[in-house]
């Protein structure tokens, strides 16, 4: 399940940084070249823009390479470390949920 979670979000943060690449493209060759930029794609970007930053975080987390301050760590026990990070892992999906719910509402 890891790895099919860190492939599908993988290569939805590679799609949209690839689409905003192409759109950056589009965008400024269309201004220099046709004198015509497109339309909405300050919004467009930032849109994707949030689909990379949304996808490359479970993959920063499920690594477990995200900042961390683990000066107490060495001395707790090793049960007491492991419940830390559950609860440290459900604090972060609440956040994540709690951020992705309004968007979701105002994409529809």
């Amino acid at each position: 399940m890891k790895k099919l979670l860190a492939t599908l979000c993988g290569l939805l943060a590679a799609t949209a940084l690839f689409a905003i690449m192409l759109l950056t493209l589009a965008d400024v060759a269309g201004r220099k070249l046709l004198s015509q930029s497109v339309t909405g794609s300050l919004e467009l970007t930032e849109l994707l823009m949030v689909a990379v930053i949304f996808a490359g975080l479970p993959l920063v987390s499920l690594q477990g390479e995200h900042i961390v301050f683990d000066s107490l760590d060495p001395s707790l026990p090793r049960a007491l470390r492991r419940v830390q990070q559950a609860l440290v892992d459900l604090f972060c999906v609440a956040a994540l949920g709690g951020i992705a719910w309004p968007m979701w509402l105002k994409a529809g």
